[in-house]
């Protein structure tokens, strides 16, 4: 659409043919009147501002303000045709059909995926389930292994001396051994106590080995028992890591994963289902048709509209423009559209930003009245073609031209003075003086065959002067 602004241009001269008829070139003021000596009589006019518009017509096309083509969302052969070129319809009217047989079997299909994905989603729900329970037997068996482990330890433990008092007893046999073997080396084999000396050396040797063996049986325990506690701790970490993995990250994608193969099946279902609406065709909007393009037993297709509804809230004039009017042109401009007889007042609410394949830009005006009218029919439309605002007026009846010059009579002092003048737009009635006068000058208003340059003139009657811009 072009911007609102009213864009108004001013031309240097107008060509306009009413303009050439009506002064002859250089005929004022070649007569000689018999009394030269007598001012003539004329009545006068004064320059005054105002707007002035010129107007054209152009040949336009009435048309629905709303236009719609119906295309089916579905693909099949007709089954069923219920209105025809001309019947007017009601929005919701069932147009046509299609035959749903093909889209019924997609339907089924869908929905059989759809109710095996809702099982399957069941049976997930309750493996999770049976898994959850699994997993807390898991944690719970390895927490009573790991309890008696560390019990059986803490019993060992509480039932035998500590390692410290084993070792202090392996320290006092290894002294008292040393102690005795000692004494016997210190003695001669003549010595009539050697065999004691050796006894006691012996028995010395053998609490040494009875004290080393307790230590060593008690680290062997010790060490089988804390081996036992450490692997059943692990046990238990294991199988809690399990639950906690199981029941949380896996679960939550286990469950996302199925949520997002049980939302596609529905969603092929839905759309299934939608196809299978779409086999009637509605009208969306209350109006007449104006094309039906099906026919029962023959295919429709989702390419090509099936039907066309004009409208018939309100009625439009379409017509085409050259761009020097068009840029003249705002939203909102009145206009009239003559058709049958009758004209009708319309108000543009469309200029197109691009011109046709011949150099014209279509426009669009909506009727404010549209009775008696149908789409279709041609319509003379007149517009305001150019305006002036607060421009200076003159009427086209004091307009001379000199080879093509115009010009027109200033009465100074008395005295016709023949003025050229710089001319812009006009209508019927007035011109735009855009140079030559000022505003309040005095015009001479009536030919007279003795008006020329420098002819005295007498202003016969004030009262009588032309009211510029009516």
């Amino acid at each position: 659409m072009r911007d609102e602004r009213k864009l108004w241009k001013k031309p240097a001269a107008v060509g306009l043919s009413l303009l050439l008829a009506l002064g002859a070139s250089g005929c004022a003021g070649t007569a000689v009147p018999e009394d030269a000596d007598q001012p003539i009589a004329v009545m006068a006019t004064q320059v005054q501002r105002g707007d002035l518009a010129s107007s054209a017509s152009f040949t336009g096309t009435i048309a629905p303000d709303q236009s719609v083509s119906v295309y089916p969302k579905a693909s099949g052969t007709v089954q069923a045709v219920h209105f025809a070129v001309g019947d007017e319809v009601k929005k919701g009217d069932l147009i046509f059909e299609i035959d749903p047989v093909d889209i019924q079997l997609q339907v089924d299909s869908a929905k059989a995926v759809y109710d095996a994905a809702v099982a399957g989603a069941g049976a997930t729900a309750g493996s999770q389930d049976l898994g959850t329970i699994q997993n807390d037997m898991s944690v719970w068996s390895a927490q009573q292994t790991y309890d008696k482990a560390k019990a059986a330890l803490e019993a060992y433990e509480d039932a035998n001396p500590s390692k410290s008092s084993l070792r202090a007893a392996v320290t006092a046999a290894q002294a008292d051994y040393d102690a005795a073997k000692q004494a016997y080396d210190a003695l001669g084999d003549e010595d009539p106590g050697k065999e004691d000396a050796k006894d006691e050396m012996d028995d010395a040797k053998a609490k040494l080995t009875k004290a080393k063996t307790a230590l060593s049986t008690y680290n062997s325990t010790i060490d089988q028992l804390e081996n036992t506690v450490d692997t059943t701790r692990d046990s238990l970490n294991f199988a809690r890591d399990s639950k906690e993995v199981n029941e949380g990250e896996l679960r939550d994608y286990n469950n996302q994963a199925r949520d997002a193969q049980l939302r596609q099946a529905e969603l092929a279902y839905e759309s299934a289902q939608r196809q299978l609406a779409n086999t009637k065709v509605y009208a969306p909007v209350d109006g007449v048709l104006e094309a039906v393009n099906v026919s029962v037993n023959n295919p429709a297709s989702s390419q090509g509209a099936a039907c066309v509804i004009a409208g018939n809230s309100a009625m439009t004039v379409a017509f085409s423009l050259p761009a020097g009017v068009v840029q003249n042109l705002a939203l909102g401009d009145g206009l009239t559209a003559e058709c049958g007889g009758k004209t009708y007042e319309a108000e543009i609410t469309e200029i197109g930003a691009a011109a046709n394949a011949v150099g014209l830009y279509p426009v669009k005006a909506a009727l404010a009245d549209s009775e008696g009218l149908l789409s279709g029919m041609m319509a003379k439309v007149t517009l305001d073609t150019d305006r002036a605002e607060n421009a200076m007026l003159l009427p086209i009846s004091c307009l001379y031209y000199d080879s093509n010059r115009p010009y027109t009579y200033v009465i100074q002092d008395g005295v016709a003075v023949k003025t050229y003048l710089e001319t812009g737009i006009a209508n019927s009635e007035s011109i735009v003086i855009l140079s030559g006068i000022s505003e309040g000058d005095q015009i001479v208003a009536t030919w007279n065959p003795g008006l020329m340059d420098g002819a005295a003139v007498k202003v016969m009657d004030a009262q009588a002067e032309t009211e510029i811009g009516e």
